[in-house]
C-alpha cells in the first residue's frame, strides 16, 4: 500500500521547532518574573524584621546609631524595591510580546497541520477509489471468465 507524504512536512516540523522555541522563551521570561517578585517580598520581609527590631530597641534607651541604620537601612531597600519593580514593568511587556510570538506560531503551525489533515484526507479518499476501480476490474476479470466457461 502506498504510503502518505506531505510535501510541506519539514516546515511543519520547523514551525514546530519554532513554536517550542518560543514557549521556552515565554518559560524563561515567567521564571525571571517569579524571581523578581521573589526578591520583592524577600526585601520586603526584611523590612517588617528590621522594623520588629527597631521597634523592640525603643524601649528603655534608644540607641540612635540603631535608627539611622534601619533609615539608611529602609531607604536603600526601598530603593531596590522600586528598580525590581521598574524591572518587572518592563519585564511585563516582554512577557506580553513573548506571548503574543507564541500565539503567532502555535497559528502558523495549526495552519500547516490543517491542511497536512485536508491533504491526507485527500489522499484517502483517492485510494479508497483506486481500490474500488481495482475490485471492479478484478470482478470483471472473474466475470467475463465465466461467461466464456459457460459458453465453451
Amino acid at each position: 500500500m502506498a504510503k502518505f507524504r506531505f510535501q510541506f512536512e519539514k516546515v511543519l516540523e520547523h514551525r514546530r521547532s519554532i513554536e517550542e522555541a518560543r514557549l521556552r522563551e515565554l518559560r524563561a521570561l515567567s521564571d525571571e518574573r517569579a524571581a523578581m517578585q521573589g526578591e520583592i517580598q524577600g526585601l520586603a520581609a526584611a523590612i517588617t524584621r528590621s522594623r520588629l527590631e527597631l521597634g523592640a530597641s525603643l524601649i528603655g534607651k534608644v540607641d540612635l546609631s540603631q535608627v539611622a541604620r534601619f533609615a539608611q537601612f529602609s531607604g536603600q531597600t526601598r530603593f531596590r524595591v522600586q528598580e525590581v519593580a521598574m524591572g518587572m514593568a518592563v519585564l511585563e511587556r516582554r512577557i506580553v510580546e513573548a506571548r503574543q510570538r507564541v500565539v503567532e506560531a502555535r497559528r502558523d503551525r495549526r495552519a500547516l497541520e490543517l491542511l497536512r489533515e485536508r491533504r491526507l484526507e485527500a489522499w484517502k479518499r483517492e485510494q479508497d477509489r483506486r481500490e474500488t476501480v481495482e475490485l471492479d476490474d478484478l470482478s470483471a476479470g472473474v466475470s467475463a471468465r465465466r461467461v466464456m466457461e459457460v459458453g465453451s
